[in-house]
């Protein structure tokens, strides 16, 4: 059975992660309203380290086979879509030197491996993160209660950070994924533990605070990079408490599926995967005709309904982008 809740907030993520590519290619990125968007939204990722801690099940499967087969679900889609989007990238930056001098004067030969991030697909990133959280907090669920070590580890990171981030591949926000994971686990036993009207009194407060709190003693933590501002004590301790109670909320008040939200949020590989080549082609096209989307309005609306409609009409298409083995689902 579906968890209508979690779709309907995955979808409503998706939607912001594609808002917010475009943004950035329509160089708002740094513009003021986008900045105080930032400051309210900035761990939504989180979401789905916390949904895999919150809809796992205890189970017998050996170890190796679970990694095998998070790696083919996880790691598949990110090496084949990273391919296809690198393809478009430097398809581009190959046929018309002209006018893409500046991005080819910016490539690194290793930028994927120092970032995790294809050129053509940045937002893959995710995968490697979400495959090495699961690989470290499978191990971690048999020390029982030991495993509250966890809610220690977004220090890691953050002392990571302050080191310059030195793991490949961006490893370094894992151990915040870790303890996201695990604080979903929590916050699920304490919803089975917890009588519903009293569950939810409790999120809505948590919400409440963690709102009073940003606006007070606000910090930020960008998971894609492992960089942290302002305080990090509150970055993470707002963010556990904004997706806990919208979490608690919500899985109290969405007993049905939210039509396209849900429908979104139930495809979010095909939303990760597929937006950033479709955005890249766009403006490299426009580059070829010597024009730019930057601070063009009129392609921000465009290119964000047009994104949003090819991939819910190819999110049908399992085969295309889940590669029958891609599906992210637990």
């Amino acid at each position: 059975m579906r968890n209508h809740a979690f779709d309907l907030l995955c979808g409503l993520c998706m939607l912001y992660f594609i808002i917010s590519y475009v943004t950035e290619m329509c160089g708002m990125a740094e513009s003021s309203w986008a900045v105080e968007v930032r400051r309210w939204t900035y761990l939504v990722v989180g979401v789905f380290f916390f949904k895999s801690g919150y809809l796992d099940r205890p189970t017998d499967e050996a170890t190796g086979t679970f990694l095998r087969r998070k790696a083919l679900r996880l790691l598949m889609p990110y090496i084949v879509w990273g391919l296809v989007g690198t393809v478009v990238y430097f398809g581009f930056l190959h046929f018309f030197p002209e006018v893409t001098q500046s991005q080819r004067d910016a490539v690194r030969w290793e930028h994927t491996l120092t970032t995790s991030r294809w050129y053509g697909n940045p937002p893959l990133w995710f995968l490697t993160s979400l495959f090495a959280t699961l690989a470290l907090a499978r191990p971690m669920q048999r020390l029982g209660r030991l495993s509250a070590v966890a809610v220690l580890l977004p220090a890691a990171s953050w002392a990571l950070a302050q080191m310059d981030n030195p793991l490949w591949m961006n490893l370094n926000n894992v151990f915040v994924g870790v303890y996201l994971y695990f604080l979903g686990r929590w916050w699920k036993a304490l919803e089975q533990h917890t009588a519903p009207h009293l569950f939810v009194a409790c999120s809505g407060g948590l919400l409440m605070l963690a709102l009073l709190s940003n606006y007070f003693w606000h910090g930020e933590y960008a998971m894609g990079d492992n960089l942290w501002s302002g305080n990090p004590l509150t970055a993470i301790l707002n963010a556990s408490m904004t997706i806990c109670g919208l979490m608690g909320i919500l899985s109290k008040t969405i007993t049905q599926r939210v039509p396209v939200l849900g429908y979104i949020g139930e495809h979010s590989l095909a939303f990760l995967v597929l937006p950033y080549p479709m955005i890249h082609y766009y403006n490299f096209v426009h580059l070829t005709g010597k024009r730019t989307m930057i601070n063009h309005w009129n392609d921000f609306i465009v290119v964000t309904v047009v994104v949003v409609c090819l991939c819910a009409w190819l999110a049908k298409y399992e085969g295309i982008w889940e590669l029958r083995i891609g599906k992210l689902k637990n």
